[in-house]
């Protein structure tokens, strides 16, 4: 299973068939490491659909597990599943990667340009390509939603995501917004070390200095 054709073509393959909704959420880490979440699902209309999707790689758990076998990734669960409540077909998908740049050497993930560089002042700038989505023949369902979130690890200074709360971010798309490719990103002083607090230290020196003292008149 190729990821790259699983986030470039799903929509492609299945906008004309019902709604189809994306969402990637990704968690960074001051050392560039993080755990990434996908999820998609769409509409299913009867049993022909319903024989279609579970022959396809996007909502088979082993054609998903074999593309997620990579040495930077760990893959923590891969969950197909449809819901008989609203007639829809949902796959989950987390991994954790160990170097967001180590995707950009994967041919799954080549084109997405991950970025996470240093700037000045102690800045931090990310950033990430989101190639075209075609919906072919110019047809768009307006019930497609494409959504990406990140947590980045410091204060966000600047950024052009469309919903910001605290260093969590918030971009949303329609297949139309995306036809020639978009980058998000965002700027932000990364969050210092938490440092333990003097006065620790001097409870510690104190609570020494009274065994000491009461070892010696003990003796």
């Amino acid at each position: 299973m190729d990821l790259k054709k699983l986030l470039l073509l799903l929509i492609l393959i299945f906008v004309a068939t019902g709604c189809v909704s994306f969402e990637q959420i990704s968690t960074l880490r001051t050392d560039k490491s993080g755990k990434m979440y996908i999820h998609y699902w769409l509409r299913w209309e009867g049993a022909q659909d319903t024989l279609m999707f579970n022959r396809t790689p996007y909502f088979t758990e082993d054609s998903l597990k074999s593309g997620l076998n990579k040495s930077y990734l760990t893959t923590n669960y891969v969950d197909v599943y449809k819901n008989y409540i609203d007639s829809t077909l949902h796959t989950h998908i987390e991994f954790n990667f160990t170097n967001i740049d180590s995707l950009n050497t994967q041919k799954a993930f080549k084109d997405f340009n991950f970025s996470v560089t240093e700037g000045p002042g102690g800045t931090v700038k990310f950033s990430q390509f989101i190639p075209p989505y075609s919906t072919g023949f110019g047809f768009v369902n307006d019930s497609v939603t494409i959504s990406y979130v990140y947590y980045l690890p410091g204060k966000i200074i600047n950024h052009n995501a469309h919903e910001l709360e605290s260093n969590k971010l918030t971009w949303k798309f329609k297949p139309a917004d995306i036809t020639k490719g978009v980058v998000i990103n965002a700027t932000y002083i990364p969050f210092k070390l938490k440092e333990t607090p003097r006065w620790i230290y001097y409870f510690a020196m104190l609570v020494i200095v009274v065994v000491v003292i009461f070892l010696f008149r003990k003796k």
